[in-house]
């Protein structure tokens, strides 16, 4: 029997987890998935400390998934932390007390990782050599222009954005033009080179795939229809602007709209949107595939 193998991905607002098997044609048949809203990042300055409630949230969550991926049948797993934990003074030593309490290894992933990782998968689901590759997240944005010398991960993701510039729902005029502002000045400090944007692109990670989920007004989650939709910088810029005005308990009712992900999609699309402008992408393939199923394709494959 092949294999089976769990990837953790404990991220500044998320918890997400995959777990998947080789199958003889050599692609990943897929077997578990779990998402749950912890907010790691929440509250944290750079070089803080982590907020004790935050990671009791997150101790409670990943308690659940991996006794939930034993019962699915998952061999091995694996802790992967990533900018909550490299930003808090307190990270790598969290991760360690997560290694033991669970008896789960752990790994703690520098951005070029997180980098690689999303580049591999967005490789493998859409079976390009080159492509651009958007990796947003609630601390960081990872950015690579069609191989792993021109990347970069960027200090821009959604938690971080929302607590440095205090958004707050309806989100008015001002605060939006601050929020492009910063995304647009980080963008063009990266020495990251507009002219040597892909033809191709992917947007993987939670913002995308919620922002695909509401443009096709979905009344459920679909990884089939989010997976490889198109979004186009228009339809992006249109849908963003709809909603950023609207209160939060409105916004948490929107077809296809996550309730737990709706105070975060505007600024996750603000920085999709900018990232699109800056390297001149007029429309961007959805991948729900990214670090964890890059970790998966090297486990698995090796």
């Amino acid at each position: 029997m092949s294999t089976t193998f769990a990837v953790f991905d404990m991220g500044s607002n998320t918890l997400s987890v995959t777990g998947a098997r080789l199958n003889a044609q050599r692609t990943l048949d897929f077997l578990y998935e779990g998402f749950a809203v912890t907010r790691l990042s929440e509250n944290l300055k750079d070089g803080g400390r982590l907020d004790p409630q935050a990671k009791e949230r997150l101790v409670t969550k990943l308690k659940f998934f991996l006794q939930e991926a034993k019962e699915k049948g998952i061999q091995q797993m694996l802790l992967v932390g990533t900018a909550a934990f490299r930003r808090a003074q307190d990270g790598k030593d969290f991760l360690k007390l997560l290694e033991a309490r669970f008896q789960v290894p752990s790994r703690l992933l520098s951005g070029e990782e997180e980098a690689f990782y999303s580049f591999l998968a967005a490789q493998r689901a859409f079976k390009l050599e080159k492509p651009g590759v958007i990796d947003i997240g609630g601390g960081s944005t990872e950015i690579i222009l069609g191989n792993l010398e021109q990347s970069k991960s960027l200090p821009i993701g959604t938690v971080s954005l929302s607590e440095s510039l205090q958004v707050h729902d309806p989100i008015d005029d001002q605060v939006w033009q601050a929020l492009g502002n910063r995304i647009h000045t980080i963008l063009k400090d990266s020495t990251l080179e507009p002219k040597a944007s892909p033809k191709q692109w992917i947007a993987v990670a939670a913002t995308p795939t919620a922002i695909a989920s509401c443009l096709q007004e979905l009344p459920q989650f679909s990884i089939q229809k989010v997976h490889g939709f198109k979004i186009t910088l228009k339809l992006l810029k249109n849908y963003l602007e709809k909603i950023r005005t609207l209160d939060l308990n409105t916004r948490q009712t929107l077809p296809g709209m996550d309730p737990n992900r709706a105070q975060l999609v505007p600024i996750g699309g603000k920085i999709l949107e900018k990232t699109m402008e800056f390297f001149g992408v007029e429309n961007i393939t959805v991948s729900h595939h990214g670090l964890r199923q890059g970790i998966l394709w090297e486990v698995l494959s090796s």
